[in-house]
């Protein structure tokens, strides 16, 4: 039923969505056409400078180039400011695109290959978890009523009863509801679904939807939770 369902939302994504190439630039973000247009002709104007000509002024040709410079080097100025103030001013509201600058400033996005923490070293990302765990242990203290609250906490998890969790009601107006609540600042998921098209296309797939959590409730996950490692460490 599932595969049903994708190779249906796949036929109408190729007779209906339309399709785009990506264009990768090497240029900052700030940048914009005319400000290309710009750079080019200072490019321009250094080789022409550079070449060795008898039939030309040299003195005219670099300042010509000169001339340039100076003209793309302020439009620069003028746009990247303007750029880092709308990045200031709305950082609360576009999140993403203020990490994604930051982020694009940092050489490494990666953890590095070893760790040290009070002479221990870390290489494995186990080792590396475990040693961040310790260093946040160690400079959060707990108050007393957050200890009772942690012990209450792992005294319910010890005596629980999980009989009938699974006995979860779901239906199609549910569905419905979460789908056209999908964020559509994120990006697909490993199914190529945008969150467009799930919200727009709600009215329409909450019955399906519906179906497909309730199979997956009744017969797939309960052979999960056989085997699900519950822990009381917090």
């Amino acid at each position: 039923m599932l595969d049903a369902l994708y190779s249906k939302c796949y036929e109408i994504f190729d007779q209906h969505v339309p399709k785009a190439s990506l264009r990768f630039t090497n240029h900052p973000v700030w940048y914009n056409a005319k400000l290309i247009n710009l750079k080019n002709i200072r490019n321009r104007a250094y080789r022409k400078f550079l070449k060795p000509s008898t039939h030309r002024c040299k003195s005219d040709d670099e300042a010509r180039f000169i001339s340039a410079k100076a003209e793309f080097e302020s439009y620069q100025d003028e746009l990247f400011n303007a750029f880092m103030y709308d990045l200031a001013s709305n950082y609360k509201k576009q999140p993403k695109k203020f990490w994604n600058y930051i982020n694009s400033k940092c050489k490494a996005s990666s953890l590095p290959g070893k760790m040290y923490y009070e002479n221990e070293q870390a290489t494995s990302d186990i080792e590396k978890a475990n040693m961040f765990a310790k260093f946040f242990a160690s400079v959060y203290t707990k108050n007393e009523r957050e200890s009772d609250d942690d012990n209450a906490l792992l005294s319910h998890i010890a005596s629980r009863n999980d009989s009938g969790f699974l006995d979860i009601t779901i239906t199609p107006d549910i569905v419905r509801q979460v789908l056209k609540r999908m964020d559509l600042s994120k990006g697909s998921g490993p199914d190529k679904m945008s969150p467009l098209f799930l919200r727009e296309c709600a009215d329409l797939l909450d019955t399906t939807c519906d179906d497909l959590l309730e199979i997956a409730f009744r017969n797939v996950l309960p052979y999960i939770m056989e085997d699900w490692p519950f822990d009381s460490h917090l």
